[in-house]
């Protein structure tokens, strides 16, 4: 069992399968309480946090996965940091910095495809499929699908910005295409692409 300063592996793993490939996952265990920039207790002592690859979740600031969740990084990089926390999700390759809360969620990035949630945005119930997706400023999606319909998501970009609060909605782009997405209010049941001009703007 190794220690560092937040938190320890524990004996317990997980075999988890991504692409086609079984990657070994450990459990860790809070050696102290854990708590966000505002003083919000995160963490107890002692809490048993989900299953991670070594180093994916920071060693500083206020930043957990919990019991329920799975963190994996292919590439050895750190993946959640500041006071990110990821609650009942399974993350591949994915980023989760400043703020960010994620619940419920599958979020799947690659050394292709790279994905960042930041600032202090929401995303609950939400799958991002392997495409380029940056999310950043106060963002909520809740029960929202980003994937790309012909099945390549590497030169594909999504960005979704500022207040933006998406709800039961897909967002589908188009291959080689960016789409930019910043709502002033809040939009439920629409399939973002391209020919929707008037909440998007791709290039």
């Amino acid at each position: 069992m190794s220690k560092n300063q937040k938190y320890e592996y524990l004996t317990d793993t997980k075999a988890v399968l991504v692409d086609g490939k079984y990657i070994l996952a450990l459990r860790i265990s809070a050696l102290r309480d854990i708590f966000n920039a505002e003083g919000k207790l995160v963490a107890r002592g002692g809490q048993l946090g989900g299953f991670i690859t070594p180093g994916a979740l920071a060693e500083y600031g206020g930043c957990w996965v919990d019991k329920n969740s799975v963190l994996i990084s292919r590439e050895g990089h750190t993946l959640i940091y500041d006071n990110a926390v990821v609650r009942s999700s399974q993350i591949v390759d994915a980023y989760a910095g400043e703020d960010a809360s994620i619940k419920s969620s599958t979020i799947s990035g690659s050394k292709k495809c790279y994905v960042e949630i930041s600032g202090n945005s929401k995303v609950e119930n939400t799958t991002i499929d392997n495409v380029n997706t940056v999310i950043s400023g106060n963002v909520k999606l809740k029960n929202c699908l980003i994937h790309s319909a012909e099945g390549d998501g590497k030169t594909a970009v999504v960005y979704i910005k500022n207040n933006t609060n998406l709800s039961n909605s897909e967002i589908v782009p188009p291959v080689g295409k960016k789409i930019e997405i910043d709502l002033k209010k809040t939009k439920k049941n629409v399939r973002i692409t391209t020919e929707m001009t008037d909440i998007t703007k791709a290039r």
